[in-house]
């Protein structure tokens, strides 16, 4: 069966940005920061652990919802084992897999 999902956000806590963001929902799914900043925002990476199948992978909070369109013009999502940046330690999908 499908671990349920539970709705939640990252909220920046400077009022002035207004930002909030979406991020993985499953329930089973543990979220924390991850010491690496995106190059392609200059978010923090938060690592996503799934308890259940005992994988990880990390995520760019910004880019998990906006996908740069000049890398990924078809994702609606981008996790880093999918990006292409060509720079970033962390992307996995430098091979030209989209």
């Amino acid at each position: 069966a499908a671990a349920p999902r539970e709705d939640r956000f990252l909220v920046c806590p400077n009022g002035a940005c207004g930002i909030v963001l979406p991020v993985p929902s499953k329930s089973t799914q543990t979220l924390t920061p991850f010491r690496h900043t995106c190059p392609i925002c200059n978010f923090q990476v938060i690592s996503v652990m799934n308890a259940q199948t005992r994988k990880d992978h990390r995520l760019c909070p910004y880019c998990f919802n906006h996908p740069p369109r000049d890398l990924h013009p078809e994702k609606a999502e981008l996790r880093c084992f999918q990006c292409a940046h060509p720079l970033c330690g962390l992307a996995g999908g430098r091979g030209g897999a989209p």
